[in-house]
């Protein structure tokens, strides 16, 4: 009976290639039969990755090769090439380990050897050592091309929309604004005065060849190179290509585009409380076959250790109900949360107007900007964090005038009080993992003044 083989194909990343830089798995499995035909060997299996890096052994269909070996449903794997086995020394003699411990083998078509000799292993060795150092050498030279091209201005992402690619000359690469940079100006102008839903109406109007879902609006308008910026990594070239929406207008659009969604109506702490088993935030989600509003760790399926899983009603109840007892305790709210001083509105409200009317101003003055070439940013970023400090502060202020809302947590309902009034008290709410009954041991809380409740 013929000696059974796994038959392992490998493409990294196909993304349309064509010629003959491009194996595809067609040409690699009929290679690999020709192979086993001369070989007097039966391909009981096959076993195809596609898009998937040899700079990993972590790859489904290998593992599977891998697993059917190691169970002796078959005496080993061949390959068409060593790199399409693997690009990583150190996972490759591993798994090299493991099949001869089990008994199994791997074997090779263009090479044509297999690991059952120590010619063999040897060669196996050297060669995957040879395809680690390639990759990496084209790891680095992409890097550096990388590197270059952002010092250069030419962004490495598709282009993006309201821009078109120079052509030809010394620019050939950057960016230019084109007819649509005008729409894409509108947008940001649309989300900053409105929402992202006004934008996302207007995109859909006026560009409607185009897929203009919330998620992408979105996308859209926290993307820095409508300022004139691109960057890979540590390089970035703030002053890349013409900008298409002043600093003053991107940063308005971001309060709709960072600020809470509309399903956060119903979950009002998500994002602001915390899982203690990894720090990730909790997110409002359905559980149960009532569907009963529940705050989950948003990294419980990407290896949190203890992954938070909490009603809704349960935790906005007891948040609630233990901040009303601190206020009465600490002798009302403006003892408990500014030691005892009278908060003046009316001061802070100014304060917010004169921060806006600064950061339009200084949005606007191109001179200054001219002036202070990449750091012009940095100064536009400061007076929007003044801006963004003294909302917070108004926030906490206003929530003097919010009674406690434990009438109004039934399905949701009250959830912007009940923003206001916790989120106006604390700077930070951690969940522990538990059931039952919630104590201070399980929900951590911190007021703005830095106490621990």
């Amino acid at each position: 009976m013929a000696e059974q083989m796994a038959g392992y194909i490998r493409v990294s990343q196909r993304k349309g290639r064509t010629g003959p830089g491009y194996i595809s798995p067609d040409e690699q499995r009929k290679a690999i039969e020709r192979w086993a035909a001369y070989k007097g060997i039966h391909i009981a299996s096959w076993h195809v990755d596609e898009d998937e890096s040899g700079g990993t052994q972590e790859r489904p269909a290998l593992e599977e090769a891998i697993k059917s070996a190691l169970s002796g449903e078959v005496g080993g794997i061949v390959a068409w090439k060593i790199d399409r086995f693997s690009r990583f020394t150190e996972g490759a003699l591993g798994d090299l380990r493991r099949l001869q411990a089990a008994g199994a083998r791997l074997a090779f078509v263009v090479e044509d050897i297999d690991t059952s000799g120590p010619m063999g292993k040897l060669i196996y060795t050297i060669m995957v050592a040879m395809a680690e150092l390639f990759l990496e050498n084209v790891k680095a030279g992409f890097i550096v091309a990388k590197a270059r091209a952002i010092k250069r201005g030419a962004p490495i992402n598709p282009t993006p929309f309201g821009y078109d690619r120079v052509q030809e000359g010394g620019m050939k690469g950057t960016l230019t604004p084109n007819n649509d940079a005008l729409i894409v100006r509108e947008a940001y102008r649309t989300a900053g005065e409105g929402s992202v839903y006004g934008a996302m109406a207007y995109l859909k109007d006026k560009a409607p060849g185009k897929s203009w879902s919330v998620s992408n609006v979105r996308r859209l308008l926290a993307n820095r190179v409508y300022l004139g910026e691109i960057a890979y990594g540590d390089e970035r070239n703030s002053r890349a290509h013409a900008a298409i929406v002043e600093p003053g207008e991107w940063y308005a659009a971001q309060t709709e585009v960072s600020g809470r969604r509309s399903a956060r109506a119903l979950y009002p702490l998500s994002g602001f409380a915390k899982c203690s088993g990894c720090g990730s935030p909790l997110i409002g989600t359905r559980r149960g076959e009532d569907k009963e509003r529940a705050y989950l760790c948003s990294r419980y399926r990407k290896g949190c250790s203890s992954p938070v899983n909490v009603g809704a009603e349960l935790l906005e109840g007891y948040c609630a109900n233990r901040i009303s007892h601190a206020i009465i305790k600490a002798g009302g709210f403006d003892a408990f949360v500014n030691g005892g001083a009278k908060v003046d509105l009316g001061e802070i409200e100014a304060r917010i107007a004169a921060a806006e009317d600064e950061l339009r101003a200084f949005a606007a003055d191109q001179t200054m900007r001219r002036a202070l070439g990449g750091a012009y940013t940095e100064q536009v970023q400061a007076r929007v964090q003044t801006l963004d400090d003294a909302m917070a502060e108004l926030l906490t202020a206003r929530s003097s005038d919010v009674p406690p809302p434990t009438k109004l947590l039934d399905a949701g309902e009250g959830a912007q009080e009940v923003e206001r009034f916790v989120l106006g008290s604390l700077s930070e709410l951690t969940v522990v993992k538990g059931r039952g009954k919630l104590t201070p041991s399980r929900v951590r809380m911190t007021t703005r003044r830095g106490a621990v409740l």
